[in-house]
């Protein structure tokens, strides 16, 4: 990352930030880089301006809240420009960070634009301006990452959508594996959470009533013990597999017609976007004989069960294809036919384990509903490659 070497170029004079400047340029190309792209200049240029009005304002910074953003670049083969905006949060800031007749301003611009021109080895043009936004400490982001042009955080108006977003990140790469985009959001996933915690309390409370009613009429074959610490590892398993807050979303390379798709959703506050690249694998998890990945050759999810050496003795009558997208599926292995969903690149199959309980039928009915969330959330972890 290039951050210990932005660290170094904040306390040092401009001369001596040019010559780290090829240092940063060198950690470019050490994680595989050829050539330093756009949003390397985005990147550097934000570190640049602020380094640059620490050095002109000197004792006044210390009274100067302003943020960086870089709304776009253009690139060309002899100029790439760059058009940033210089944050700050009261008009008196303004005043300052423009100086006299735009001294100031003039002075952060020409030394930056030198900067970014000795970093990206092209001709640069930088145009600046200052706004005043107040409480833009309190301002709302969104973040984009993976295979868009521009990936980064973006603040977001009230009301803005998910597409408005993406065309300021520039669009999708040739790389974007569209199939696979995750979408996650803070509030979905503390209801997640919510309801997962809800679902192993309720369970709880209900194995205690129920054991107690048992034992009032004399019943012994119930052991409420052993299915409460069973119940505990629910939870256990539960806190390990915490869900991400993913909603499931179907993007399109036409950002027009994704527009007037129901999942051009309005955006929230620390909302992300994610893009990966095309992957080359499915994934068998669950109660298969051996848990593995598989090179994608097939659509047919059963034929990757069977690739995976096939259920166990203790697998469930049923099996859960997690998309890619988000979206699940749920197939049956059934006496004389068995259900096929296809498949796609990234998608993971998981079969849970089977809950068999006589006396207890209706909490076993409970149990196997928190069992089939856990395990379709261990699924949708894989596909997002949390772990």
């Amino acid at each position: 990352m290039y951050d210990s070497y932005i660290q170094d170029i904040k306390h040092k004079e401009d001369e001596l930030a040019i010559q780290y400047l090829p240092a940063v340029k060198a950690m470019a190309f050490m994680r595989g880089k050829d050539f330093v792209t756009p949003v390397d200049v985005a990147y550097i240029a934000k570190e640049l301006m602020r380094h640059r009005i620490v050095l002109t304002y000197e004792a006044e910074a210390e009274n100067i809240t302003t943020d960086i953003i870089i709304e776009k670049i253009i690139e060309n083969d002899d100029i790439d420009k760059v058009y940033a905006m210089i944050v700050t949060q009261k008009n008196s800031q303004k005043g300052m960070i423009i100086g006299q007749k735009g001294k100031k301003i003039k002075e952060v611009g020409v030394v930056a634009r030198k900067l970014l021109e000795s970093f990206s080895g092209k001709k640069i043009y930088l145009e600046l301006y200052v706004k005043t936004i107040p409480n833009w400490d309190e301002r709302k982001i969104v973040t984009i990452k993976g295979e868009v042009k521009y990936p980064g955080v973006y603040v977001i108006k009230k009301g803005e959508k998910l597409a408005d977003v993406i065309k300021r990140a520039g669009g999708f790469t040739k790389n974007a594996y569209l199939y696979g985009a995750v979408f996650t959001r803070e509030s979905i996933k503390r209801m997640q959470e919510k309801r997962l915690k809800n679902m192993i309390y309720k369970l709880k409370k209900k194995v205690a009533i129920i054991a107690a009613s048992a034992k009032e009429v004399g019943q012994k074959n119930l052991n409420a013990k052993d299915l409460m610490d069973a119940i505990d590892n629910l939870a256990i398993q539960a806190e390990k597999l915490k869900p991400i807050g993913r909603i499931a979303i179907k993007l399109d390379r036409n950002l027009t017609k994704f527009e007037n798709s129901p999942y051009d959703i309005t955006l929230e506050n620390n909302d992300t976007l994610y893009i990966p690249t095309k992957p080359d694998s499915v994934i068998v998890m669950g109660e298969v004989l051996t848990p593995s990945a598989f090179v994608y050759t097939t659509d047919s999810a059963l034929k990757y069960i069977k690739l995976a050496g096939g259920k166990t003795s203790v697998a469930d009558d049923i099996y859960f294809v997690v998309h890619a997208n988000g979206f699940t599926d749920k197939g049956e292995f059934g006496r004389w036919f068995n259900d096929d969903i296809k498949v796609k690149p990234g998608d993971a199959i998981t079969i849970p384990i089977q809950i068999k309980t006589a006396t207890w039928y209706g909490i076993a009915k409970d149990i196997t509903a928190i069992v089939y969330q856990l395990a379709i959330t261990s699924a949708s972890l894989k596909t997002v490659g949390a772990f």
